[in-house]
């Protein structure tokens, strides 16, 4: 069960899809649409939380944006009906709310951007690791 740990991410091996089956615990849901067959539920949820992880370990606010983007078109591409990212949207739409009524220099419009930035950061990584909590109970239980 360690390998679906948050800390552990960098541990996980990519080899090539021919020799990987719905049983490795490193799948992406790209890849599971890739492999022949059809993936169990846990084996869906192992690799959502394996692209929410990937999401979590960049930096540049527009790749998290993009991440995001991918994993709802990723999870719309696996006609997945138990997975959304539904509280990822709720979190972070709460979080930015607050940081932006504790900082209203940022919707006052004065220039402040890496602090806009590092705020915009915070709070996707805040929901995102939610999110992968979440799911991690899930695959737990």
């Amino acid at each position: 069960m360690d390998s679906h740990l948050y800390t552990n991410l960098k541990n996980r091996s990519k080899g090539p899809l021919k020799t990987r089956s719905f049983k490795d615990p490193n799948l992406t849901l790209k890849d599971l649409v890739k492999i022949d067959g059809k993936p169990t539920g846990e084996e869906v949820e192992n690799a959502f939380c394996n692209d929410l992880r990937e999401i979590l370990s960049l930096e540049d606010p527009s790749q998290i944006i993009d991440g995001i983007l991918g994993l709802e078109s990723d999870l719309k591409n696996m006609n997945s009906e138990t997975l959304y990212l539904n509280v990822f949207y709720k979190n972070f739409s709460d979080l930015v709310l607050r940081m932006l009524k504790g900082d209203l220099t940022i919707l006052m419009g004065e220039k402040n951007d890496t602090k806009t930035i590092d705020a915009f950061k915070e709070g996707m990584r805040i929901a995102l690791e939610e999110e992968l909590y979440t799911q991690q109970d899930k695959i737990l239980s």
